[in-house]
């Protein structure tokens, strides 16, 4: 018979293990204090973790004060420009360790060499010396204000294009208005989709809880084209759904997806000195860290009389695109100015 004792006993292996491997925090005597409040602070600390004041004294290379800013709010978003020769594994290390941006992301980025917007900064000062930094690694970055890229003006949707005589003939959607510019004018095709997923739940709520009536899930991609000229900082866009195709004459297609590649090429044909970006897509995955999708949740009773509400969650890229699309532009218009 096995004894209480003994049966309750920790084991040798158990008794003998150490209650963590490393040290997780500074020594005490390590610790700031803070000025102001008098607290201690961990030494990494740009400012106080208690009170909010800026610690005297902190090096320019140490740990900015970043924190995740509201949609609503004005960013100022810091934007790869060229990775070039530098040491990547050295520069994701750097700037992980002073902006807490996650390390496999930032040498991701690095890797791909394209314009995608690594930190959206909650001032103008952090980003500007987060692109200091990373200019001494020999990491080239541009600043983009999410104010340049005026997000809440959407860009003027076409219905149809007409080539004509080197010009550029606009339809404009739902309306019998037409805009023209000179095809050596077109500086911009920026080659993107939008997607869109909604899920919706109708529940009958209870006095004991609620009960699941039904769910639905749906999603949709449409394919879209937005195009600027040296002037227009706004650009239009092109939609798969609703587009005349007519001006690709004989090469129509039945098939939207392949009109939608066909009028790209086109574009660039007439105008061969454009830009075409075409990697949107492909780098979304990296461009949501910095601008993630919309998320937007809608309620409503569903039928009066009764406790049955429904509740849809739609996600969306399409601001996402919308910002990315207009940096394209400001990234060439500062380049040429």
């Amino acid at each position: 018979m096995v004894d209480d004792a003994d049966q309750n006993a920790e084991p040798d292996w158990l008794r003998n293990l150490p209650i963590r491997s490393e040290e997780i925090g500074f020594p005490a005597d390590e610790l700031v204090t803070c000025a102001n409040c008098g607290k201690q602070n961990a030494p990494n600390r740009a400012a106080c973790l208690y009170c909010g004041a800026k610690r005297e004294g902190f090096a320019e290379e140490d740990k900015l004060d970043v924190r995740e800013l509201e949609d609503w709010e004005n960013g100022f978003n810091v934007v790869l420009r060229d990775a070039g020769g530098a040491d990547i594994e050295k520069a994701s290390d750097v700037i992980a360790e002073i902006t807490s941006i996650e390390r496999e992301f930032l040498e991701a980025a690095f890797d791909t060499g394209k314009n995608i917007p690594i930190m959206r900064a909650p001032s103008d000062e952090i980003a500007q010396r987060t692109s200091g930094k990373l200019d001494e690694l020999g990491i080239s970055t541009a600043i983009v204000a999410d104010a340049e890229l005026k997000t809440t003006t959407l860009p003027v949707r076409l219905r149809s294009i007409a080539f004509e005589d080197g010009q550029l003939k606009l339809g404009h959607f739902n309306l019998d208005e037409f805009h023209t510019i000179p095809v050596d004018k077109l500086i911009l095709i920026v080659v993107g989709t939008i997607f869109e997923d909604r899920h919706e739940s109708v529940e009958r709520r209870q006095r004991k809880g609620s009960k699941m009536l039904n769910e639905m899930a749906t999603s949709s991609d449409e394919p879209v084209i937005d195009i600027y000229s040296t002037t227009d900082p706004l650009g239009w866009r092109i939609p798969a759904s609703g587009f005349d195709f007519s001006c690709l004459g004989a090469e129509k297609s039945l098939v939207v997806a392949e009109n939608m590649k066909k009028l790209v090429a086109r574009l660039a044909q007439a105008a061969p000195d454009a830009r075409v970006v075409d990697d949107y897509t492909w780098l979304r995955s990296l461009i949501e860290v910095a601008w993630p999708s919309d998320v937007r949740k809608d309620g409503k009773l569903v039928a009066m009389g009764k406790r049955d509400f429904s509740t849809v969650f739609t996600t969306s890229n399409a601001t996402q695109f919308t910002k990315y699309s207009r940096m394209q532009w400001r990234l060439l218009y500062e380049e040429k100015v």
